[in-house]
């Protein structure tokens, strides 16, 4: 099932952080095997509204992107697309 989401009026997004380094994000509504490894943070948000966490693959720690929400619950993962592995992979086990 795709779950790819559409924020404000895009999918993808670029956008460089305060150290310079730049991104592409895909915007989706849940990202299964993320955890969320620090505490939200409404600073240098780059979505209006929206605090961050740092996601990271819950099996190896890479850094996947961020998970985004807003004060009425909203929320989506806003994922690095370059880390992501477009295929028929299945977790081991």
């Amino acid at each position: 099932m795709d779950k790819s989401i559409q924020i404000q009026n895009s999918h993808q997004h670029i956008y460089t952080n305060p150290a310079g380094d730049t991104f592409r994000l895909g915007c989706f509504s849940s990202a299964p095997g993320c955890s969320h490894r620090s505490q939200p943070t409404m600073e240098f948000t780059w979505f209006k509204g929206f605090s961050w966490q740092v996601a990271l693959c819950a099996n190896c720690l890479l850094q996947m992107g961020w998970f985004y929400q807003a004060a009425d619950t909203a929320h989506f993962y806003g994922l690095i697309l370059n880390h992501l592995i477009e295929s028929g992979w299945t977790q081991p086990g």
